[in-house]
């Protein structure tokens, strides 16, 4: 391996751990044929002072340590490198300026590495990069021009580890893999991944030999093993041209399929590629709030847009109309939200990250209507969730400018929708810029509501700008007679509304003064407000969606609960105030915006699955719906956002390069880097470079599982009033279920037959239908409903039906495939 080579270290050669290094060093190159010796002058010295002796001992490699990384070596090693000649003249050796992370990698990889990629100046400018991602103070220190410093040594090492992992030469090709265990776990099939692509350690039930040089993984969540090997099977064509299937275990028959998703791409600290030692334990405690009150909260000052903030843009976490039909919103917010998405296709405004084809994921496909129909906001201040609600709500829109409304065709189609909004509703599609000052960018809503003759009515309304500002707050009068003010959750009380002559159109006509249709409207559970407003908003971000609560579908997490967590902050101790209640929905919403789609996601003690494999120098894509875009996306990977299944494989097949015919497909734009920014190609590779499939592409089908919630959340609706035996029949022998899987095995076989060689296609689908399991034992009721969600338990435990599904939905499944396996 280092045969001919010759080795001195720098005699000012700042090493960790030099004495003890030095020895092992020492005894290993010798051991790889090479020599190796100390005591060189320091690297700032000019070249020609080291080559005291002749051509045959001079050394080809001299050692440095981080001495040479500091900013006055760097600029005397960049021009001594522009000075050097490109060919050694005759008779000489060329001789390398490497940094001591090279000998370390060569040893540990067992191959002799790139030395320009370990060059002093080129490990520091890998270095800065990393942490202009990671270090927001190294890169608020480099804006402001403040003194120069050597990037931190973590910054140094990942650098190191990334040029290892890019310079070491192309394992073999994937030959034959099986899996020597009949059941594998989320975290079984994490280590399966982390083996194959980042060197971590072969688990005991793994057979391999070989590489894939592309890995896809495709989650197909609904899917349980019975159904697969059933009769007729529901993957005929997939399960000929796989090699093996292999039983998947959920964690419990109530999983939903965002914590299966969770679970998989959650690395526990310590086990991302080989890492060694103690996992040191986290500290507790919510993180700082950014944004603008955060940042006055936490005194600090981030300068500039972080990685997360430069790769999504706020209206990629918008919900989209399908979660808004799940989640009952009101009527016309679908559709408001449907042509927002359309007017985002016209005028080239794509609301998705890293290297999406232009309106790629625009188009949505077949969307279930659950919910419709359904009771009536129960009080927005509770935990829990009422019969029609959604583990998460996302969606589309353009960006919104300040002060601007999107073009008159965006307006015109949206206008529609007002149209055929009940009586007394209105929608912000219907507001006119002549009608006042232009909307707001970004507001945040909060309502309080008091029990009337007809239910839950508004009485107080706020609204906060995107800084924090209040904007309104206004008592508003119900149109019925008041029953009870509600004064433990509302606040409101008799005294505060005498008076009062704002009505509910007067309140609509105050609000639209400041949100229009390209307005962000921040909120929690916001379908509950704007049903007491009888406004339609079709661009809403949800902090109840945006952070899921830990048990998925329907339970959401309380609005208190996210302050306590995320803010540090206490609410709702009394009783509830709309201004505070607005401004903590802000702040967690801006806390997302800032960090990311994973912040909240990932549960506390691991890191990305992604961002363990970026590190070491692997191509990323994550191809999913905009649904699990928004709470698993990175911006270390190419996202790229898809509607329908057919939409995500079309989108995957041009990834793998299969699809040649669009020149302006996903495939053909420049990837994205773990900033957003496209990665400049290096000289002479040109298309075959850019063609080139990523080493891991991810995929997420999405259709069958909506599918199985829209049903759930119609039996919920029900209150469990029919028969659990006849449930369980009717869904299992649901045509609609049935096409949804005939389709999916359709688009698996054209993924599995454009597999480039040497390549392998994973198929998981995690659990099978939890959310049927769900409704039928009365999950995420609220807390006045635990009696009749008690007794409903009790008569599923007692139902053989219900204990055979929940039994079947905890046994999914995980399929093999790779060419050759068969013909499909």
């Amino acid at each position: 391996m280092l045969a001919g080579v010759r080795i001195e270290v720098s005699s000012g050669a700042r090493i960790p751990h030099k004495s003890s290094r030095l020895k092992i060093w020492a005894e290993s190159v010798q051991k790889e044929g090479g020599d190796m010796r100390q005591g060189a002058p320091s690297a700032a010295q000019p070249t020609a002072d080291r080559c005291t002796a002749g051509a045959a001992r001079q050394p080809t490699h001299l050692l440095v340590g981080d001495e040479a990384l500091e900013p006055a070596n760097l600029l005397l090693l960049q021009h001594q490198r522009q000075q050097q000649p490109g060919q050694p003249g005759q008779g000489q050796q060329r001789q390398h300026l490497v940094h001591f992370s090279w000998l370390t990698g060569c040893l540990e990889k067992r191959r002799r590495l790139g030395e320009e990629d370990f060059h002093p100046a080129a490990l520091a400018a890998a270095a800065a990069a990393y942490s202009d991602n990671e270090d927001p103070e190294f890169m608020h220190n480099q804006q402001q021009g403040a003194a120069a410093a050597p990037p931190p040594a973590a910054a140094v090492a990942a650098a190191a580890a990334a040029s290892a992992a890019a310079a070491s030469s192309r394992p073999p090709p994937l030959r034959q893999l099986a899996v020597r265990s009949p059941m594998l776990t989320s975290a079984d099939v994490q280590q399966l991944v982390l083996h194959l692509l980042a060197d971590a350690p072969r688990p005991h039930w793994l057979s391999v030999h070989g590489r894939p040089a592309t890995l896809v993984c495709v989650e197909l969540p609904g899917l349980d093993q019975q159904r697969l090997k059933g009769q007729p099977p529901a993957l005929p064509r997939l399960v000929t041209a796989s090699r093996q299937q292999v039983l998947l275990q959920a964690s419990s028959a109530l999983e939903a399929a965002s914590q299966t998703t969770a679970a998989l791409l959650g690395v526990p600290e310590g086990k991302g590629g080989g890492g060694r030692g103690k996992k040191r334990k986290q500290p507790e405690g919510p993180p700082a709030a950014t944004g603008a009150a955060g940042d006055q909260q936490s005194g600090r000052v981030v300068a500039g847009h972080s990685a997360a903030e430069r790769a999504f843009p706020p209206s990629f976490y918008c919900t989209t109309a399908r979660q808004m039909r799940l989640l009952a919103f009101p009527p016309g917010s679908a559709e408001d939200a449907e042509a927002a998405e359309a007017a985002d296709a016209v005028h080239g405004v794509v609301a998705t990250a890293g290297a999406a084809a232009p309106g790629a994921g625009l188009g949505l496909g077949p969307m279930e209507s659950a919910g419709a129909g359904a009771s009536e906001a129960e009080d927005p201040e509770r935990g829990g969730a009422a019969a029609g609600a959604a583990s998460g709500d996302r969606g589309s829109s353009a960006s919104a400018s300040a002060g601007t409304d999107p073009p008159g065709p965006a307006v015109a189609a949206t206008a529609t929708a007002g149209a055929m909004l009940p009586p007394g509703w209105v929608s912000t599609s219907q507001r006119l810029d002549s009608e006042g000052a232009p909307a707001e960018a970004m507001v945040a809503i909060d309502c309080e509501m008091v029990i009337t003759t007809r239910g839950f009515e508004l009485a107080r309304v706020t609204l906060v700008d995107g800084d924090g500002r209040r904007l309104l707050d206004e008592l508003v009068v119900p149109d019925h007679p008041v029953v009870d003010h509600n004064t433990k959750y509302s606040g409101i009380t008799a005294e505060m509304l005498a008076g009062v002559c704002t009505s509910v159109a007067d309140a609509q006509r105050l609000v639209m003064r400041h949100v229009g249709p390209a307005t962000l409207l921040v909120g929690h559970t916001l379908e509950n407000d704007l049903k007491v407003l009888r406004l339609a908003h079709g661009r809403c971000l949800d902090s109840a969606v945006l952070f899921p609560h830990p048990r998925g579908f329907p339970h959401r997490a309380s609005l208190r609960t996210l302050a306590q967590r995320l803010l540090g902050r206490s609410i709702q101790e009394g009783a509830h105030d709309s201004a505070v209640d607005a401004e903590a929905a802000l702040q967690a919403v801006r806390l997302k915006l800032r960090h990311g789609p994973t912040h909240g996601t990932l549960k506390q003690g691991r890191r990305h699955l992604f961002e363990l494999l970026a590190a070491r120098g692997r191509r990323l894509a994550l191809v999913a719906p905009r649904e699990v875009l928004m709470l698993h996306a990175v911006p270390a990977a190419e996202v790229v956002s898809a509607g329908s299944d057919r939409e995500v494989a079309d989108a995957a097949l041009r990834l793998l390069g299969a699809d040649q015919r669009g020149a302006g497909s996903a495939a053909a734009q420049p990837s994205t880097g773990s900033q957003g920014a496209p990665v400049p190609e290096q000289e002479g590779q040109g298309q075959q470079q850019q063609r080139r499939p990523p080493h891991l592409i991810w995929v997420h089908f999405g259709e069958l599982w909506w599918h199985l919630e829209a049903c759930a959340a119609r039996l919920a609706a029900q209150g469990g009033a029919q028969d659990p035996a006849a449930a369980v029949a009717a869904v299992h022998g649901d045509a609609r279920t049935c096409g949804l899987l005939k389709q999916a095995d359709a688009l698996l076989s054209e993924l599995a037959a454009a597999l480039p060689a040497g390549s392998l296609l994973v198929v998981l689908s995690g659990q099978g239908n939890t959310p049927l399991c769900r409704a039928l034992q009365g999950e995420g009721r609220f807390k006045d409903e635990r009696l009749a969600a008690a007794e409903q338990r009790a008569a599923a435990k007692a139902s053989a039906p219900v204990q055979a599904l929940a039994e079947r939905a905890q046994r999914g499944v995980c399929l093999l495939a790779w060419p050759g396996a068969g013909r499909i």
